[in-house]
C-alpha cells in the first residue's frame, strides 16, 4: 500500500527511538492470542501480518525489570492501558501539582493548595499524558512496518528497511515478524485442522508458498533483498540478523524444490545474505588487541559447516539440473572463498575435532578429515559451461544483441571459474598436506599436483587464442591456474594429520556481547539533516527501480486470486476484510475491559451497600435504647389531667378528624405500587444505585451488544419494575 510511504518516511528520517526508551533494563516482546499476559504496559489485540494472505493476532508487551513496576519513569516515554477516569482518582494525579516541574504550579501551590494550582497541575497532567507513545501505537506500527515490508513501491521498500533498522536498535522484535512472513511466503501456510482430524500433515492442508503461486515467490524475493539492505546498516542489525537465526530462510531457499518456481535472482541473493551474516562478521587473523577499530564476534564453527555444507549441494549438482546460473555459482564461490579466509575456521571445514578444544598452550586434538565442501563437480560443470558460451559466442553475428548476450554469459561463467582457483588457492595455502586438498576437495589424492585443473585450462587457453571479446580474463583464469600448480608442488605431501594444535582449531578470541555493537560505527550513524536523509531516500528508490534484480519482482500482484487449485483460503489484499478482522478484535478487547470494569463497580457498590446497612443497624440499635427509658415517664403525664377535663379531650378528639379525612389520600399515594410512581424519580433511584449503567442509557445499542453487559443490566432491572415499563415505553429491548 503505497499511501503508507508518507508516514514511513517521517519514520525514516525523525532520528533515534532512544529518547522514548525507558532508563532501565527494559525488553519489547510480541506475544500471541492464546498467551495469558497481564502486564500494565501492554498494547491492545492487533492483527500482525502472519503471511502474504493474512495474519494472526497479537499483543506487543514492554518488560521492565530495572525499577518497581509501580513506578511511572521506569516505562520513559510509554504507557500502558488507558483506565479513563480511574486515572484522574490515583494519587499520581491528586500530588501531581507538588511534583511537577513548572514553577507557576510550584508558586501556587508553596503554602496551600488552591483551585488554580489544581488546576494547572490537572492540566500539565494531561498533557504529559499526551506527549507519550502509547503501547497501541508501537503494536500499529510494527503491524505496518511487517505489512510494507512485502511492497512493490520503492520507496516504500526502503521507508521500511530504514523503520526495520530503527526498531530493531531500540529493542523491538519487527525482524521476527519479517522473517515469518519470509517463511510463509516461500513455504506456504498450514491450514487449521479439524478436531480429531490426526491425518498427516500434506500438501492438501498448506496455502500458497512459491511452488503453488508465483506471487509468493517474488515476495520471497523481495524480502531477500529487505534483509540483505538491513544487513548492510550496520554491525547491530547483522547481530539482530545471527540472533533471530535468518540463516535458516536462507537455506530453506537453497534447498527449494522445484528451484524454478522461485525467481532466478533469488538463490543469489540468499546466499549473499548468507555471506553478510557470515563472512562478514568473521573475525580476522590478529588478537582484539592488534584491531584498528572493533569487529563483530567470529561465527560459530558448526554453523560455517552447516552453510558450507548447503552451498557445496548447490554448486555440486548434477550436469543434468540447468537451473544452476553463473550469478548463483559466482556468489556461492566468494561465499566459500570469504569463509576459508581465516586459516582456523578454514581447518575447521577441513577436519572435524574429536575431542573438546582447549585455550591451554601447546595442547593437541585428535582430528578426522571430513570436509564440509568439494569441487568435483563443480570443475565439471565450469568445463561444460565453457564449451557451451564458447560455441555460442562464436555463432553468434558480430555486433548483434546475441552476441552481447553470448559475451555476458561466457564472462560470467570465466569469473566463476576464477573464483573456483582462488578458492583452491586459499585451501592449499591453509591444508597441512597437499593429499588433504587432492583428496577431499578434487576427490582424487593420486593426481599429479603439475596436472591439476589440466581440462580447465585446456579450455581457457583456446578461449584465450579464438575469442578477443574475454581474452583477458582466459589469460587471467590460465595465469591462476598455474599459480595454483606451483603452490600445491611445494606443499609437503603425505597422508592427512590425525592430530592438530588446539590453537589452530579455536576462533579468535570474542568480546563481550554487545561491546562490538555498541563501540562499531554504523553506516548510516551519519550526522545528516532530515532532508538529507529524505533526499538520500529518493536517491535510492531512483536506482532501486533501475536495478535488474528489483525490476522482475516488483510487478503489481493481480486483485484476482490465482489459477490454481489453491483456494483454501481466502486473499485479504483488500481493506475491507482487514478492517473487519481488526475490528472483530478491537471489540472483543473493548466489551472484555468494560465488562471487568462493570464487575469491579458492582462489587464496590456492594460493598457500599453492606456498610450502609450496618451503619443502619447500629443506628437503630443506638436509638432503641433512650427510647425504652423514656416511655414511663411520658405515659403518667397524659394520665393526670384525664379526669380533671373530660370535655377538653374528647374536643380535642373531635377537632383532629377533618384533617385526618383529609390527609388519608396523601398517605395513600405514598405506600403505591412500584409501577405508579413518577418514572423520572424511579430513574433518579435506579442511576444513584447503580452509576455504572449511565453508558447503558447514553449508548444502548453498542452496550447492550455484550451479551455480559446485558445480563447484568436486566437482572438489575427487575428490582426497579416502573425503570423497566419506562424504558420498554421508550422503545428498549431487552
Amino acid at each position: 500500500p503505497s499511501n503508507f510511504a508518507a508516514g514511513l518516511l517521517l519514520i525514516a528520517t525523525c532520528g533515534s527511538f532512544k529518547c522514548l526508551l525507558p532508563s532501565g533494563a527494559h525488553s519489547f516482546s510480541i506475544h500471541a492470542a492464546s498467551d495469558k499476559i497481564s502486564e500494565n504496559h501492554q498494547s491492545q489485540m492487533i492483527l500482525l501480518p502472519a503471511s502474504t494472505r493474512g495474519g494472526s493476532p497479537g499483543t506487543v508487551v514492554l518488560r521492565c525489570t530495572a525499577n518497581a513496576p509501580g513506578d511511572g519513569a521506569a516505562f520513559g516515554q510509554f504507557w500502558g492501558k488507558d483506565i479513563e477516569v480511574q486515572d484522574w482518582e490515583t494519587p499520581e494525579a491528586e500530588a501531581y501539582s507538588k511534583a511537577c516541574k513548572d514553577p507557576l504550579v510550584k508558586a501556587l501551590a508553596r503554602e496551600r493548595q488552591p483551585s488554580a494550582a489544581q488546576a494547572l497541575g490537572l492540566v500539565e497532567f494531561v498533557n504529559s499524558r499526551k506527549e507519550r507513545l502509547s503501547m497501541d501505537d508501537l503494536g500499529e506500527l510494527l503491524a505496518l512496518v511487517a505489512e510494507c515490508a512485502l511492497s512493490s513501491d520503492a520507496l516504500l521498500h526502503l521507508c521500511a528497511t530504514r523503520a526495520m533498522e530503527k526498531l530493531t536498535a531500540t529493542g523491538v522484535p519487527v525482524l521476527g515478524l519479517v522473517l515469518r512472513l519470509a517463511e510463509a511466503a516461500l513455504n506456504g501456510v498450514v491450514m487449521s485442522r479439524a478436531e480429531g482430524d490426526d491425518q498427516p500433515q500434506n500438501d492438501d492442508n498448506i496455502s500458497g508458498g512459491a511452488a503453488r503461486d508465483s506471487r509468493d515467490a517474488r515476495a520471497v524475493s523481495r524480502l531477500l533483498l529487505l534483509l540483505a539492505r538491513f544487513g548492510t546498516s550496520s554491525p547491530a542489525a547483522r547481530h539482530a540478523l545471527a540472533e533471530h537465526q535468518a540463516e535458516n530462510l536462507c537455506l530453506s531457499v537453497l534447498a527449494h524444490s522445484p528451484a524454478s518456481s522461485l525467481p532466478p535472482t533469488a538463490i543469489s541473493q540468499a546466499i549473499r545474505l548468507l555471506g553478510l551474516m557470515f563472512s562478514a562478521s568473521a573475525a580476522p587473523e590478529k588478537a582484539p588487541s592488534e584491531m584498528a577499530s572493533p569487529t563483530p564476534s567470529a561465527p560459530s564453527a558448526p554453523k560455517c559447516r552447516m552453510v558450507s555444507k548447503a552451498v557445496s549441494r548447490l554448486i555440486n549438482k548434477p550436469l543434468e539440473d540447468t537451473s544452476m546460473r553463473p550469478t548463483a555459482m559466482t556468489a556461492a564461490l566468494e561465499l566459500l572463498l570469504e569463509l576459508c579466509a581465516p586459516r582456523w575456521l578454514c581447518l575447521n571445514l577441513l577436519f572435524t575435532a574429536d575431542a573438546e578444544l582447549t585455550a591451554e598452550e601447546g595442547s593437541q586434538v585428535p582430528v578426522t578429515l571430513s570436509c564440509a565442501f568439494k569441487l568435483v563437480q563443480c570443475l565439471q560443470r565450469l568445463a561444460k559451461e565453457f564449451l557451451s558460451a564458447s560455441k555460442t559466442l562464436r555463432a553468434a553475428e558480430t555486433g548483434s544483441e546475441d552476441e552481447t548476450l553470448a559475451i555476458e554469459e561466457l564472462s560470467s561463467w570465466l569469473r566463476a571459474g576464477e573464483l573456483t582457483v582462488r578458492l583452491s588457492r586459499k585451501v592449499v595455502q591453509h591444508c597441512p598436506t597437499s593429499d588433504v586438498y587432492l583428496s577431499t576437495v578434487l576427490g582424487n589424492a593420486a593426481v599429479d599436483p603439475k596436472l591439476v585443473l589440466e581440462e580447465v585450462l585446456h579450455i581457457a587457453k583456446a578461449i584465450s587464442a579464438g575469442l578477443p571479446a574475454v581474452r583477458e580474463q582466459a589469460t587471467a583464469l590460465s595465469r591462476e591456474i598455474a599459480e595454483l600448480r606451483t603452490e600445491l608442488s611445494s606443499k609437503p605431501s603425505g597422508a592427512s594429520p590425525l592430530i592438530l594444535p588446539a590453537a589452530d582449531l579455536l576462533s579468535p578470541q570474542r568480546p563481550e556481547k554487545g561491546d562490538d555493537l555498541a563501540t562499531a560505527t554504523p553506516a548510516q550513524a551519519i550526522d545528516r539533516g532530515t532532508v538529507e536523509e529524505a533526499v538520500a531516500l529518493l536517491d535510492a528508490a531512483a536506482d532501486l527501480e533501475a536495478n535488474t534484480e528489483w525490476t522482475p519482482v516488483a510487478e503489481l500482484d493481480n486483485a484476482e486470486p490465482p489459477q490454481t487449485d489453491d483456494s483454501k483460503m481466502d486473499w485479504e489484499f483488500d481493506a475491507a476484510a482487514l478492517r473487519k478482522k481488526r475490528q472483530i478484535f478491537l471489540e472483543k478487547s473493548e466489551s472484555d475491559r468494560k465488562a471487568k470494569r462493570l464487575k469491579q463497580l458492582e462489587e464496590k457498590q456492594l460493598q457500599e451497600k453492606q456498610l450502609q446497612v450496618q451503619r443502619s443497624e447500629a443506628a437503630a440499635a443506638a436509638a432503641a435504647a433512650p427510647a425504652t427509658t423514656t416511655a414511663p415517664a411520658s405515659a403518667q403525664k397524659p394520665q393526670e389531667p384525664s379526669p380533671a377535663r373530660p370535655q377538653e379531650t374528647a374536643l380535642v378528639k373531635q377537632e383532629p378528624a377533618p384533617p385526618v379525612v383529609k390527609e388519608e389520600p396523601k398517605e395513600k399515594v405514598a405506600p403505591a405500587p412500584a409501577g405508579k410512581k413518577n418514572p423520572a424519580e424511579a430513574l433518579q433511584a435506579f442511576l444513584k444505585d447503580h452509576p455504572e449503567f449511565m453508558r447503558v442509557l447514553q449508548n444502548p445499542k453498542k452496550c447492550l451488544a455484550d451479551p455480559r453487559v446485558k445480563s447484568m443490566f436486566v437482572a438489575e432491572l427487575e428490582n426497579y419494575p416502573a425503570v423497566k415499563s419506562f424504558l420498554a415505553a421508550k422503545g428498549m429491548t431487552f
